[in-house]
């Protein structure tokens, strides 16, 4: 498969990866959306930006590169809609 340059691919090794998961890939139960940190680690809690839901550490999974974020800060999470669980991947800068 070739990946054309015109898909901007931008951020992170793992943004960079969930890119083009999202684009040239097909899951209809897992979303990437973009989250708003509203709790650092170890009690993290996230607002889902597309739809203001908020997750607590309940619901989430936090990676390492992700264990760092700072109130305020955008992250990329992988929502399972039919699990109901939320991976929280990297920021995003």
């Amino acid at each position: 498969m070739t990946i054309h340059r015109s898909l901007r691919i931008e951020g992170s090794g793992t943004a960079k990866l969930a890119q083009v998961i999202e684009r040239l890939g097909y899951n209809t139960d897992t979303k990437l959306e973009r989250a708003t940190v509203l709790e650092p680690m170890p009690n993290m809690r996230i607002r889902m930006n597309s739809d203001e839901i908020e997750l607590d550490r309940a619901f989430l999974t936090v990676t390492r590169s992700a264990a760092n974020l700072k109130v305020g800060e955008q992250a990329l999470v992988a929502w399972d809609e039919r699990e109901q669980f939320c991976v929280v991947l990297d920021e995003i800068i």
